[in-house]
């Protein structure tokens, strides 16, 4: 169908105020569901701690919400007439309203198990489920609606869908911009509640619209099954691939490039954006420009996949991830049915969304211990580009050709093309030429591609992976140099431990925990006595076991099962073997923490990252409550604060001013013989000056800039970007 129709001869244009009526009211309502993920994400933080599976979880939810909400409203469509349709909404979302405004009992707290997977799903289910559902079921029964309005567009709606995944970019970026910056949970719950209700207002207005007779609802011809069935396969991979890719690129972005709060949004906005160029009445940008586009970006990304330098591989992941998913939504509005089939068109693609949010969120990490999906989504969007496949044999062997050929070149070169600038032009040019030959034959496509990607891979490394392995929480791999002399941990590209492994050195702290940084010399004289007890949040490779006195009792708090079997394995690391005695209980060490009776220790070291960030909960007002609750009087904390994009010095110093407690900061550069020594920003905190008296002047006072607290309601990480 055309992308845009054109209005009847004669058709009067009185009716045009119901584009802004629908456009609108769809707007709001991507805007609150969009808005409601990250407030309920916000919510259920400190109960269940900063486990990524809090937020997979969070987001499969939501995904299948909003396909049992699409899946009803074609149920609807097929059932029930305009008028019924409007009562059916209208009673959702005032079902939904008995859930607003959106909070947690007080009394609520998290299940002793260490997956509470279940327990998360039916706490999400009581508290948003219905609103969110109610939602859910506007962006496909609105589109139909409009359809009996009598507007001379009345019989392509599709254009609506832009309205509607704008009020989602719109949402995206201005939660981590104004709102979050600005209103704690509960007022965002309330504003929240507030714009609910003008929704509601907004589906009535839009209900006593949609009184015309509907010539244009009227399903289309008999078709064969095997066409039919063709046609709804090809909808669900349209879906499903710039889902997986989406999550993909942002994991990609994220673990590999740069742990930057934007690098969380930027992507979605983006292919939230796709859909509103696509689907728009007279898109920014054709069809044919975007798969011209999409071409140029793939062979860069292909050629510059490994590339780590922020300037480059962001914004070519990025624009790479827009423009195919630019062009697999294109083609999902190039082939979009009559409006009589409208809601079971918009059903096949939440089902393609939600499938790829699955295999990303649940089945790849099970499947692959590194981001392997991504680049096999790289691959099947090549596949799914317009084009012939009437000599698939000659494709794949000119496609196979290609591949050879490129990896060849580069075990010539020794080096991935991204590192060998004098060749990178050049290599640009000659697979843009290649890639071009095959840009309607999709198979030759993807080989190429697949073979631009591999590359790289099979090149010799510098040093030795000894493993890389997976889990809910990132990618963690365990490297060693060349000489055999260092071996360090990595999460994606934040080191988390390291150790030599000279045979007299093994006992050593290296990499952010070395005798001589920070943390070595606020140990050496803030340690607690011969019988003192010390707990640590964060485990990595162990290092810190090796602080350990004979008699002293230490307790590591450690959020992922597969750290503690790589720091237990001594294959990998020694820190435990050699310097044994400490205890390690698996879970979120601030959930853990609830647990234990006041002054269970002298000592607390607060060791947690995420990638290359402290989890927010571990950074709030009533977390640094809890803290202090579980030291003893004379007890001191340690927080390990180095980040790479965000500066949560003044962040800890609003928090100390807030609880009136002593902040000292170090900003620790080693000197450059120290190879395995890292750069590292420590915080010690105390309820006294006398306490930290001991401390050599490296350690300053904490300066804050008056920024207010955060707290479990309230938190401005881009406050804090560098």
């Amino acid at each position: 169908m055309n992308a845009d129709p054109q209005p009847a001869r004669g058709a009067s244009r009185s009716a045009g105020p119901d584009v802004a009526l629908y456009a609108g009211t769809l707007l709001l309502a991507s805007f609150l569901l969009f808005a409601i993920e990250p407030l309920t994400g916000k919510l259920t933080l400190p109960l269940l701690g900063g486990a990524a599976a809090v937020w997979t979880t969070t987001l499969v939810f939501f995904q299948a919400v909003l396909l049992a909400g699409y899946l009803a409203a074609h149920a609807a469509a097929r059932a029930l007439g305009a008028a019924s349709q409007v009562l059916l909404l209208l009673g959702l979302l005032s079902l939904g309203a008995l859930f607003l405004p959106v909070a947690l009992p007080e009394a609520l707290r998290a299940p002793e198990s260490s997956q509470p997977i279940a327990w998360l799903l039916g706490l999400l289910a009581g508290t948003v489920g219905g609103p969110f559902f109610a939602l859910s079921l506007i962006a496909p029964l609105l589109q139909r609606w409009f359809a009996r309005t009598g507007h001379p567009y009345a019989g392509d709606p599709y254009f609506l869908y832009a309205a509607s995944n704008a009020g989602g970019v719109i949402a995206l970026f201005a939660y981590p911009t104004l709102i979050e910056p600005w209103l704690g949970v509960r007022m965002q719950s309330r504003v929240w509640t507030i714009l609910y209700l003008l929704l509601a207002a907004g589906v009535v207005a839009c209900g006593l619209r949609a009184r015309q007779p509907a010539p244009a609802l009227a399903g289309p011809g008999p078709r064969a099954a095997g066409a039919r069935r063709g046609e709804r396969l090809h909808w669900l991979l349209l879906a499903l691939v710039p889902s997986s890719l989406l999550l993909g690129t942002t994991q990609h972005l994220t673990t590999d490039v740069a742990s930057v709060p934007f690098l969380w949004v930027a992507p979605l906005g983006l292919y939230l954006g796709s859909f509103v160029v696509a689907f728009a009445r007279r898109p920014p940008l054709r069809h044919e420009r975007a798969i011209d586009l999409q071409l140029l970006l793939l062979a860069g990304l292909a050629l510059f996949f490994g590339e780590r330098d922020v300037r480059l591989a962001v914004p070519l992941h990025l624009l790479a991830l827009f423009a195919s998913a630019l062009v697999c939504h294109g083609e999902l509005a190039r082939r979009r049915p009559p409006v009589g089939r409208l809601t079971e068109f918009y059903l096949w693609l939440s089902l393609g969304g939600f499938l790829g949010g699955v295999f990303n969120a649940v089945c790849a990490p099970l499947l692959f211990s590194w981001v392997l999906e991504y680049p096999l989504m790289i691959v099947a969007v090549c596949l799914l580009r317009p084009g012939s496949w009437d000599r698939w044999p000659r494709d794949l062997l000119a496609g196979a050709g290609f591949a050879a050929g490129f990896v060849l070149l580069a075990q010539l070169a020794r080096q991935p093309f991204a590192e060998a600038w004098p060749l990178a032009p050049l290599g640009f040019a000659l697979a843009l030429g290649a890639l071009y030959l095959f840009r309607a034959r999709p198979l030759s496509l993807a080989i190429g591609v697949a073979g631009m990607l591999g590359a790289t891979a099979l090149l010799p490394q510098e040093g030795r992976v000894l493993t890389q392995q997976r889990s809910f929480f990132g990618v963690y791999r365990v490297d060693e140099d060349a000489a055999g002399l260092e071996r360090r941990l990595a999460h994606g590209t934040t080191v988390h431990g390291a150790q030599y492994l000279d045979p007299g050195r093994l006992r050593e702290p290296a990499a952010y925990y070395g005798r001589t940084g920070p943390l070595g010399q606020a140990l050496a004289v803030l340690d607690p006595d011969a019988h003192g007890r010390i707990g640590v949040i964060g485990l990595g490779a162990g290092a810190l076991a090796c602080y350990r006195e004979p008699e002293q009792s230490l307790v590591f708090f450690e959020i992922d099962p597969l750290v503690l079997e790589i720091a237990r394995d001594p294959g990998l690391f020694r820190f435990l073997s050699e310097c044994p005695g400490s205890q390690v209980q698996i879970g979120d060490g601030r959930l853990a923490l609830q647990r234990l009776p006041p002054a269970s220790f002298d000592l607390l070291i607060v060791d947690a990252f995420g990638s290359d960030a402290i989890p927010v909960h571990l950074l709030t007002r009533e977390a640094l409550g809890l803290y202090f609750a579980r030291l003893g009087p004379g007890g001191v904390a340690l927080l390990h604060v180095s980040n790479s994009h965000l500066d949560l010095g003044p962040v800890v110093a609003s928090l100390a001013r807030d609880a009136g407690l002593v902040a000292l900061e170090q900003r620790y550069t080693p000197p450059p013989a120290a190879s395995l020594e890292l750069a590292s920003h420590w915080v010690v905190l105390a309820r006294t000056h006398e306490r930290l008296a001991l401390l050599d002047p490296r350690w300053q006072p904490l300066v804050g800039d008056g920024r207010r607290p955060w707290t479990d309601d309230f938190s401005n990480v881009v406050g804090a970007l560098l």
